[in-house]
């Protein structure tokens, strides 16, 4: 993944294999798709990245330097590889002392404007399929080196905090992916009209997410290209939320409806993604 100064990080990956009892019972080779800490099958990773100090420090000082570094590589990794398989389970780590294996450091020389780099190997993170296929090995290489849409990523934090039932955090994530999606079809379709960039930011704002939804793309787009009726009503239904635990401070949710309304959520924006496309 693109690093400073034009330089790149480098993230391998090793499945380390584990047969312990757990409260899930006992096995070898296996994992739950969709739980957070595979407990069956581990992975080692090695993060590599280069950091320009001269000398550089000792290794022993390495760990704590570089930890902020090390982790928002790592996490950034984790947002891809949740994007590309489909693991929304997975979480983010931002301790050493989460992981279930020991952490190592190494540094090395290399020529040129690199004076050293580090690589951290530990054990822990939930493992993938035995066998990824070409393809996506391809898609989250290509989010490491392009980055990933904000939506995107905002939709699959919605699908993590649903899975661990914070259903506050989900909604709020899964609102701000549909806003972000919405807000970027009208800039396109205005654009491409020649309306200036900041009357359409404007109008965006003050029309508003749900006027966007129930006025503003009926207004733009043909009738076959916008969502059924009970896609845009789970929209609406999931903003009303959004702005009554913003707003008014809501907790009580309708547990039950929100898979439901991440889900619409997620179509309104495949539908989006589309019509750009």
């Amino acid at each position: 993944m693109p690093f400073k100064q034009n330089t790149s990080a480098e993230i391998r990956t090793n499945n380390v294999f584990n047969n312990q009892s757990t409260h899930l019972g006992h096995a070898t080779n296996c994992e739950v798709i969709s739980d957070s800490f595979s407990h069956f099958r581990f992975t080692e990773i090695t993060v590599k990245f280069p950091v320009f100090e001269q000398p550089p420090i000792p290794e022993n000082q390495i760990q704590d330097k570089y930890a902020n570094t090390f982790f928002i590589i790592l996490n950034n990794f984790l947002n891809c590889v949740r994007i590309a398989l489909k693991r929304y389970a997975l979480k983010e780590y931002h301790s050493y002392t989460e992981f279930l294996g020991p952490v190592k450091v190494k540094s090395y020389y290399t020529s040129g404007a690199i004076g050293m780099g580090i690589s951290i190997n530990f054990g822990g993170l939930s493992a993938a399929l035995p066998i990824r296929s070409e393809q996506e090995h391809k898609v989250t290489q290509q989010l490491l080196t392009n980055g990933y849409p904000l939506d995107e990523i905002f939709l699959a934090d919605s699908k993590r905090e649903l899975h661990y039932s914070n259903y506050i955090h989900s909604i709020l994530n899964a609102v701000i992916a549909l806003e972000i999606k919405i807000s970027e079809l009208i800039s396109t379709i205005a654009t491409k009209k020649e309306i200036n960039k900041e009357a359409i930011e404007n109008f965006i704002k003050d029309v508003g997410l749900t006027g966007n939804i129930k006025t503003t793309l009926k207004l733009l787009l043909e009738p076959n290209q916008l969502p059924d009726d009970e896609i845009l009503g789970k929209c609406k239904t999931a903003i009303t939320l959004r702005n009554a635990i913003m707003h008014k401070g809501r907790r009580d949710l309708p547990i039950d409806d929100i898979s439901g309304l991440v889900d619409a959520i997620e179509s309104m924006i495949f539908k989006c993604t589309a019509i750009l496309s």
